[in-house]
């Protein structure tokens, strides 16, 4: 039998969704070019990637039009069209990762985005703790 040690550095409380459910929602700050926005993300382990609406980049001054186009997109909700920025920077609270992110108007109709595997998982530890409604978070050393 093998154990297993996970040590966190950050814990974030879960946040409440508009129709009053508890999730694990955090607040990321979107870096790009000098400039800064924050967000809410729902940290989701089933989503293969990071997807953000528009009006991030539109803030970021990030011209979406340039960014390759993609129309396979496929999700819970069903299909969405999105395009992909290769490199954006994200903090986490103290912590700081840069990944590939989609954007996608289909986020438009919800009050956070998705922070999936990429580039998230990817990067960082991650622990879900629903009894305590916290969400643990460290680099993956």
């Amino acid at each position: 039998m093998t154990d297993i040690s996970l040590e966190f550095t950050n814990v974030f409380e879960y946040r409440v969704t508009p129709n009053g459910l508890l999730r694990p929602i955090i607040v990321v700050t979107f870096v790009h070019n000098g400039l800064e926005i924050d967000h809410p993300m729902l940290v989701d382990s089933g989503s293969p990637w990071t997807v953000i609406p528009p009006l991030i980049t539109d803030y970021l001054e990030i011209d979406i039009i340039s960014l390759p186009f993609f129309s396979d997109g496929r999700g819970i909700g069903g299909a969405y069209n999105y395009n992909v920025l290769d490199r954006l920077k994200m903090h986490i609270g103290p912590l700081e990762c840069v990944g590939e992110v989609r954007i996608s108007d289909s986020m438009d109709d919800f009050s956070y985005g998705l922070l999936g595997q990429i580039p998230f998982f990817d990067i960082f530890r991650v622990g879900f703790q629903q009894k305590y409604s916290q969400l643990y978070v460290a680099y993956d050393d």
